[in-house]
């Protein structure tokens, strides 16, 4: 069981099969959509059963409608790692985020 296992148990959808761009992706933030999508390591995750974590105004809202590969091998919500520039981008990490990173992508797999 990965190390980022919830208190109480989490609900998710199996990962989308669908390929998405950026652009698309950004559609499904509870906003423009009502459902909300993330990806990690480019695979998408529908959330939107999970509005404690990921409704408006929540803590994981702003990884919502984009890859948030950065911020959650950063462990960060800052804006500069949540933008949607640049959320996707890993190629700065070191060995300890990309297990980070690797213990997250495992968890939402599981789900």
């Amino acid at each position: 069981m990965s190390k980022f296992a919830p208190k109480e148990p989490i609900e998710l959808a199996p990962p989308k099969d669908d390929a998405f761009t950026r652009a698309q992706l950004a559609e499904y933030d509870g906003a423009s959509r009502p459902q909300r999508y993330i990806s990690i390591k480019g695979t998408v995750f529908d959330v939107t059963r999970n509005e404690a974590a990921y409704g408006p105004g929540t803590k994981y809202s702003a990884l919502v409608g984009r890859d948030a590969s950065r911020p959650l091998g950063k462990s960060s919500l800052k804006p500069e790692d949540t933008d949607l520039s640049v959320s996707h981008l890993t190629n700065d990490f070191t060995e300890r985020q990309h297990k980070v990173l690797d213990d997250w992508f495992s968890f939402f797999v599981q789900r």
